[in-house]
């Protein structure tokens, strides 16, 4: 969900890539909890105001680890790894925010080099 969000704009390729992959299946979620993870993690950055028009790939340091280490599986890391440089490349191009998502989840996780 957040690099759905990350360039600020949740967009219609990114979408589409992930329903093309069939990222709903591959994290154990039906379609319709995986558009809510998405929806519910947009209105809780933009209630607590950690995120800005300018996107989710804004977070601070701290919060990003929080959001990051919900996921502690290595398993789902990978598959969420996977997902997020699908979407990512979705409409040709990487933004600087995706590209700082991306680098903080090769950090965090430590599956590969941090090189986005």
């Amino acid at each position: 969900a957040l690099t759905l969000l990350a360039d600020g704009h949740l967009s219609r390729s990114e979408i589409s890539v992930l329903e093309r992959h069939g990222a709903h299946e591959q994290l154990g979620l039906d379609r319709a909890e995986l558009h809510q993870v998405v929806q519910h993690l947009a209105e809780d950055l933009i209630a607590t105001g950690m995120a800005t028009w300018s996107g989710a790939g804004n977070l601070d340091d701290s919060v990003m680890a929080s959001v990051l280490d919900e996921i502690d599986e290595q398993r789902l890391q990978h598959t969420v790894l996977a997902l997020c440089l699908a979407a990512a490349a979705a409409d040709g191009h990487h933004s600087e925010s995706e590209n700082v998502l991306l680098a903080a989840l090769h950090r965090r996780w430590g599956l590969l080099p941090a090189v986005c």
